[in-house]
């Protein structure tokens, strides 16, 4: 499973950051001043976006993982609710998967 999610990061790698740039290109739907026919501009278009979808989705899950693998966010340190002297839970028991369950539906959490 590793080798695989290795291969898909090296393919999702050669892709260009500027998707949005090709989108717009191939919007206009002219290659060499020639317009092209629908289905090809279509599939074309379809693609690029699927691949924008695919990598956002990759981020988010990164960000996720991220943050359950961080060493930090184990060390119990945030008072248990909001009162130190009842002693301190990590960050990872805070947020109690709710990361996990928003990277699963696809949902970033901006953290």
């Amino acid at each position: 499973m590793n080798k695989k999610i290795q291969e898909i990061r090296s393919a999702l790698a050669e892709i260009p950051d500027n998707v949005d740039f090709l989108i717009d290109f191939w919007t206009e739907g002219e290659v060499a001043g020639e317009p092209l026919p629908n289905p090809v501009k279509n599939d074309i278009l379809s693609y690029l976006k699927w691949v924008k979808t695919l990598k956002t989705v990759i981020e988010i899950k990164d960000k996720a993982l991220g943050f359950y693998a961080d060493r930090e966010n184990w060390r119990s340190t945030r008072p248990f609710r909001d009162n130190m002297s009842l002693g301190s839970i990590s960050e990872v028991a805070f947020d109690n998967g709710n990361r996990a369950r928003a990277a699963l539906k696809g949902e970033d959490t901006n953290e």
